[in-house]
């Protein structure tokens, strides 16, 4: 039961019945706690959050990827080395621009 305490503010009665609610209430939440399926359940849905996260992730790998390409995947360029063609001829150029 509420009881208007000034002109503005509301507060909960001193009766039994609010006390009995909260004392309820923590007794229900003592139960919870001790309860395993409350356990399971909440590592079931902590899971379950670290799994979508991580596949969130894992798309936000690949598409850098497809961007920037694979930064394990070898270099064209720096791993055959820079050989200039002879002075006389010119290089082929390919459709990734490297010269032939």
């Amino acid at each position: 039961s509420l009881k208007k305490k000034s002109n503005w503010r509301w507060e909960a009665g001193e009766g039994k019945e609010s006390d009995r609610r909260a004392t309820m209430a923590a007794v229900d939440l003592s139960k919870l706690v001790k309860e395993k399926r409350f356990w399971a359940a909440s590592f079931l849905i902590a899971w379950a959050a670290a799994l979508q996260g991580h596949m969130m992730w894992l798309k936000r790998q690949d598409a850098f990827k497809d961007k920037f390409g694979d930064p394990e995947a070898p270099n064209k360029v720096t791993e055959q080395g820079h050989q200039q063609p002879p002075a006389g001829e010119q290089g082929e150029l390919t459709a990734d621009a490297e010269i032939r």
